[in-house]
């Protein structure tokens, strides 16, 4: 009998900050983004109107405008719920959307213009 090793073709585990939105408003990211903001039990949420763009910052200080951060059980991710503040801007998630993040000045963030409401579907 002669083993064969089998490559790997399944997705390789990174640490690269990503951020996912799902339908249901929970806003998820990997252990890349969680270590890049600081490890932050509480995060604001932050939306640039002009480039369309969804940013996460580690809060300041804990109030009722800071997201409480959860740990997902099992998995290296961490999450928000954030429903209302989604729709609030527009954004309307069909599908799982992840994206890869891009960290400056302590904010990450991802484009969600392909996910913006048409102002015809008010």
């Amino acid at each position: 009998m002669s083993w064969r090793r089998l490559p790997r073709k399944g997705p390789i585990r990174s640490h690269r900050p990503t951020i996912s939105i799902y339908k249901s408003g929970k806003i998820v990211w990997n252990k890349g983004t969680q270590d890049a903001l600081g490890d932050p039990a509480f995060v604001d949420v932050l939306y640039d109107e002009e480039t369309k763009r969804l940013g996460l910052r580690k809060a300041a200080q804990v109030g009722i405008e800071a997201f409480p951060v959860y740990k997902t059980t099992g998995q290296n991710t961490w999450g928000i719920y954030a429903r209302s503040a989604l729709q609030g801007i527009g954004i309307q998630v069909q599908q799982a959307y992840r994206r890869y993040a891009t960290v400056k000045e302590g904010i990450a963030a991802i484009s969600v213009a392909e996910l913006m409401k048409e102002p015809s579907e008010s």
